[in-house]
């Protein structure tokens, strides 16, 4: 007897790799990187490499730069290789430390397109209150397991600060069916193609 297929299935997967990222995150996610389209792109969180392999195919399309690190990264030997065959920069490092924040900061210094940090790790509010402040203007940064492990009131607090503006009203995520939040910092609104993201495709 055949068992429905739904997008809240318990355990995910992206190529075959497990992955915390609904299929619904990830059609969430191809849209705000083919609306503003980044030249690097830096994942906090690699874990089992599901999500790090699609941005790797991404950023291989579309000519970009991609690092993750993870202090415990979980991702088999096969995954390994064919990130690498992608030249994703895979970092086994700790994300906090004064040192990594500051190599982050050289990855990115010179990219003249928009950058996207993406906080996945184990600490989200540390690395958006980190990353969001030594963003350069017309980043993107966006947060998963926004409304569960991140509060918005916090993650608010600081991306206000840091001049960056919300792209996605609360009213929307759930339509969109997806915890990622993203910002794009003020000073420079970033390459798009001004369309709109869409919202999800009917079942």
């Amino acid at each position: 007897m055949y068992e429905p297929i739904s997008h809240n299935e318990p355990n995910q997967y992206l190529f075959g790799i497990p992955t915390q990222h609904s299929p619904l995150a990830v059609w969430m996610l191809e849209q705000v990187l083919n609306k503003y389209r980044p030249g690097a792109i830096v994942e906090i969180g690699t874990f089992m490499g599901g999500l790090t392999t699609y941005l790797g195919i991404w950023a291989l399309h579309n000519n970009a730069r991609i690092l993750s690190v993870d202090n415990n990264p979980r991702i088999s030997d096969a995954t390994d290789k064919h990130l690498r065959y992608l030249n994703v920069f895979l970092e086994t490092a700790d994300a906090y430390e004064p040192g990594f924040v500051r190599f982050v900061q050289s990855f990115i210094k010179h990219e003249n397109r928009t950058v996207l940090i993406y906080c996945d790790g184990g600490k989200k509010l540390k690395e958006l209150k980190i990353y969001g402040e030594i963003a350069p203007p017309g980043s993107l940064v966006g947060c998963h397991d926004y409304g569960t492990e991140v509060i918005p009131a916090a993650a608010e607090t600081y991306m206000q600060r840091y001049g960056y503006t919300k792209l996605i009203p609360p009213e929307r995520l759930r339509e969109l069916g997806t915890l990622q939040q993203f910002w794009i910092r003020n000073g420079n609104e970033g390459k798009s193609d001004n369309s709109d993201i869409q919202p999800v495709p009917p079942a």
